[in-house]
């Protein structure tokens, strides 16, 4: 089974026990583990990981909404393109895994017989909330979420609206465009033809330089006009709490029950089961959701 390969490929910005505990998971024979450590970080905090992983570099600023959340997921999946990789799994540093790993080792390779892929797609999309992100031009590296702007920065974004495109110029002249969860679980077939795809249409990639939160957009829109869209299940084997105000929720205590439930029904219509979880709080009891969900 140790020959059946798998590369986890994990964006970080902050070194937590929920990250030691998903590395020390992911450390078993047959996986690769591949993780991008913010720009923003000391690599000095991820000591403990080094002889785990390989640290992707260079090192990318990501923000919210950015165009560099793109950037990085396609220089993971570039740092997977040697060693055999059948799976590539995209996750964040605040996730856990809600199975033993043998059994979503088990789990991929027979999905992989079935050229199966997992990227979540939305059925229904809010299309005014939608073309905002997408047709509107946005900046985001201009941006800073909170706090004061310094005058240089109110500079940049005064000179952003008044002399950069209001509206991106590349709209329409894109392949139909799908939007969903961006923690996927993709085959070496489509993260190949993902990445040709990137690099012989560079308009593809300049229009996502305009958009905001395009790492929900980019790779779906490849897979959706591409020949592998029918091996898609349209399902994340991520699970997330999006019902609440501002998400996702953050799980702590409170939800290892559910967490561990999660086994007997994923719920929602799924045909598929969660794999793993996030968004971990920092603080959670890990020993308390070893036993709880992993059954140790």
């Amino acid at each position: 089974m140790s020959e059946f390969r798998i590369a986890f490929c994990i964006i970080c910005h902050k070194y937590t026990p929920v990250l030691q505990e998903l590395i020390d998971r992911l450390s078993v024979p047959g996986n690769g583990i591949f993780v991008h450590v913010d720009r923003k970080a000391r690599m000095k905090d991820f000591a403990a990981l080094s002889g785990k992983v390989r640290f992707v570099t260079p090192r990318i600023d990501i923000r919210w909404g950015d165009y560099g959340q793109i950037c990085c997921m396609r220089r993971l999946y570039e740092a997977t393109r040697s060693g055999d990789y059948r799976y590539i799994v995209l996750l964040s540093g605040d996730t856990l895994p809600l199975y033993d790993m043998t059994y979503i080792r088990e789990f991929l390779a027979a999905s992989y017989a079935r050229n199966t892929e997992f990227v979540a797609m939305q059925s229904h999309l809010n299309l005014e909330e939608f073309y905002g992100k997408v047709r509107t031009a946005h900046y985001v590296p201009v941006l800073r979420w909170g706090g004061k702007r310094s005058l240089r920065e109110k500079l940049r974004i005064k000179y952003a609206k008044h002399f950069r495109p209001a509206r991106n110029p590349l709209f329409g002249k894109v392949p139909p465009l799908e939007k969903g969860c961006n923690w996927i679980t993709i085959t070496d077939r489509l993260r190949d033809y993902a990445l040709e795809y990137a690099r012989t249409h560079p308009d593809y990639n300049r229009f996502f330089r305009y958009t905001s939160c395009g790492d929900e957009i980019y790779f779906h829109t490849i897979l959706g006009s591409s020949p592998l869209a029918g091996n898609n299940t349209r399902q994340s084997l991520m699970f997330a709490d999006w019902n609440v105000p501002i998400g996702p929720k953050v799980l702590d205590n409170t939800d290892i029950d559910r967490l561990a439930a999660l086994h007997i029904t994923p719920g929602g219509g799924r045909t598929q089961p969660y794999l793993f979880a996030r968004k971990i709080a920092d603080d959670i009891d890990l020993v308390r959701f070893r036993k709880a969900v992993l059954g140790e």
